[in-house]
């Protein structure tokens, strides 16, 4: 015990073991990050024509990325730079952008398998069901932005300045915001359900925190769309609704994760009154510090 505190915690062999396995992980995702910054930025979008580079017609794969995005307008709106070096500034923040997004799955990866260590099996198998079910809601919700979110707000919001005699010119900036924006926060918004199921699962929420505060709940998560939503109308329902729908779904799987696991969450609990073994399920008095059946310790 004496050798422990005879030298600083980061010292110990234990914790620059994890400092070394950190730094390992911190590597390959940074490589992984650079590598698909340079296929976004540089390899031209012509791959397998290399003439291109020298007839003037070079453009890089973003490129494609942004066409497909302001393809979704229909023809309906006008794009114009808006400041001299706009053009440039949206060529690296998207490139930034989708280096993250193709890089994520090697994030993802590279964060578990620091974690994997630290993990029991039923711990592993709770986590794995989440990350499948966390990247299916946020390839899902991305897929919902993209898709039928953001071309509704487009027309609906072109509607309007047509209506009223207004031709619909924006600079770049404004657009690809717009639609980054859009994109992301209905990616991410769709993940809450995963995210609170998971909580559920490791007896931190009740369905309770969910089913007894609804109004609550719902209010803010409105106004954090409306923070975040640039579009007043279709963006803000478009996003409210399916999300509310989703988490009243999950409130329903939560109680059965509850039913089978048989013990209290640490929230939203407080009407639990029957105290059951965390391992056999055995129903227990509200003294006992053992359990009867299995005899394990209860504390």
């Amino acid at each position: 015990m004496s050798e422990f505190f005879s030298q600083p915690f980061w010292k110990q062999p234990g914790i620059l073991r994890h400092i070394s396995e950190l730094k390992k992980r911190v590597k390959l995702i940074a490589i992984a990050y650079f590598a698909n910054l340079i296929f976004w930025l540089l390899l031209p979008a012509a791959a397998f024509d290399p003439s291109a580079l020298f007839t003037g017609l070079y453009k890089p794969m973003i490129a494609l990325v942004l066409n497909n995005a302001l393809s979704l307008a229909g023809g309906r709106i006008t794009l114009i730079s808006g400041t001299l070096t706009a053009p440039l500034e949206i060529y690296f923040l998207a490139g930034a952008v989708m280096a993250l997004v193709t890089s994520s799955p090697i994030i993802g990866y590279e964060i578990f398998k620091f974690v994997d260590p630290a993990l029991y099996p039923k711990e592993k198998k709770l986590l794995g069901r989440f990350m499948v079910g966390f990247v299916g809601l946020l390839v899902g919700g991305a897929a919902v932005g993209y898709f039928l979110l953001t071309p509704a707000i487009i027309r609906f919001m072109t509607y309007f300045a047509h209506v009223f005699g207004i031709e619909s010119v924006i600079t770049a900036g404004d657009y690809y915001g717009m639609v980054l924006i859009t994109v992301a926060a209905t990616a991410i918004s769709f993940t809450t359900p995963a995210v609170f199921l998971l909580l559920v699962e490791f007896g931190i929420l009740s369905s309770r925190a969910l089913t007894k505060n609804r109004l609550i709940i719902y209010l803010g998560l409105y106004v954090v769309i409306a923070a975040i939503t640039p579009e007043p109308v279709v963006g803000h329902f478009g996003m409210f609704f399916p999300l509310v729908i989703m988490l009243e779904i999950s409130a329903v799987l939560a109680k059965r994760i509850e039913k089978r696991r048989g013990t209290p969450a640490l929230f939203g609990a407080a009407e639990e009154k029957v105290k059951k073994c965390r391992y056999c399920g055995t129903t227990l008095e509200d003294d006992v510090r053992f359990c009867p059946s299995c005899g394990k310790s209860q504390s």
